[in-house]
C-alpha cells in the first residue's frame, strides 16, 4: 500500500490506514471517506459481509476490494452485492491501477456532489451536464459508456503503454487490468 499512499498523496488526497477491521470500521464511523480500499486477505469477514458493513455505515463510500484470485466479483459471481463495489482487483494488486480506480471514484463523487447541490442527480442530468460542456460530466459519461460496452476496449498513452481496459477486454482476452495496465 506504500505506492498507493504515495500516488494519492501527490494528488493531495488524505490517507488513513487501518491495521485491522475494528480499527477500519471505527475510522469509517468517525469520518466520511470517499473511497475505501480493502485487502480482503487482512480482514476476517466474507466479501458480502465487508460490503454490507461498509455500506451500512457510509452509503456514499466507494469500495475497492483487493481479493484473492477468482474472488473478483466477475461474470460468474454469485454475490448479489457486487453492484455496490466500485472495483475488484486481484492480488497481488498493481497499486497504480488501484490508485487510478480510487481517483476515478473520487471524481465521480465530486461530480455527483456538485450536481446534487443544484438538483437531484439522475442519468439524464449527467447527460445534459455533459452536453453543456462540463468536462467532469463528460469524463463520467465516457467512462460509464466504455465500461458498459460488450466490445473490448484498450486505451494506451502516446508510448503505447496500456493505461486502461474495460470489463469486456477482460472477458474477451482473460487479462485483468492489474496484469497489463502499464505495459
Amino acid at each position: 500500500f506504500t505506492d498507493l499512499d504515495r500516488i494519492l498523496r501527490k494528488q493531495d488526497i488524505q490517507i488513513d490506514r487501518s491495521t485491522n477491521a475494528a480499527e477500519f470500521f471505527g475510522h469509517l464511523r468517525d469520518r466520511l471517506y470517499g473511497v475505501a480500499v480493502l485487502d480482503t486477505a487482512t480482514i476476517n469477514f466474507s466479501i458480502p459481509e465487508i460490503i454490507t458493513r461498509v455500506k451500512s455505515i457510509s452509503q456514499n463510500t466507494e469500495i475497492i476490494l483487493i481479493t484473492e484470485p477468482g474472488m473478483d466479483g466477475g461474470p460468474g459471481s454469485s454475490n448479489p452485492l457486487d453492484s455496490l463495489v466500485y472495483g475488484y482487483v486481484e492480488a497481488p494488486a498493481n497499486m497504480k491501477y488501484v490508485a487510478t480506480l480510487a481517483l476515478k471514484a473520487l471524481e465521480k463523487q465530486k461530480l455527483l456532489k456538485s450536481s446534487a447541490a443544484q438538483k437531484k442527480v439522475s442519468q439524464k442530468n449527467v447527460i445534459e451536464t455533459a452536453r453543456s460542456g462540463d468536462e467532469s460530466a463528460q469524463n463520467l459519461l465516457l467512462s460509464t459508456s466504455v465500461n458498459s460496452l460488450n466490445s473490448a476496449v484498450t486505451i494506451t498513452d502516446i508510448n503505447r503503454n496500456i493505461i486502461y481496459i474495460n470489463n469486456a477486454h477482460t472477458r474477451t482476452f482473460g487479462y485483468k487490468p492489474e496484469e497489463i495496465v502499464g505495459r
